[in-house]
């Protein structure tokens, strides 16, 4: 999913020491796990823009890192991804 950094709701509009974001645009990406995904940022220490918190708005779970060419790199995990995801997997 791409979302637009123009929309402040997230907190990622305010370019770090007067730089420009990516291309203005946050990608995001969606795990099963993201509590291991977050550890492994963390391992390879990436730079963490945002902690892992609850987003009531979205109905889930989310982090962002910063890559090294500046984009913002969200990764989300909703509860229905994960019953959907262990579904499909039990299914294959």
């Amino acid at each position: 999913m791409l979302h637009c950094v123009a929309e402040d709701e997230h907190g990622l509009t305010v370019p770090r020491d007067g730089e420009r974001l990516g291309v203005g645009c946050a990608i995001w990406f969606s795990t099963y796990n993201l509590s291991d995904a977050f550890a492994r940022a963390e391992k390879l220490e990436a730079e963490i823009v945002v902690e892992p918190w609850e987003n009531p708005r979205a109905g889930w779970k989310e982090f962002s890192i910063r890559d090294p060419d500046g984009y913002t790199i969200n990764l989300y995990s909703s509860r229905s991804l994960i019953s959907k995801g262990t579904s499909a997997l039990a299914n294959s």
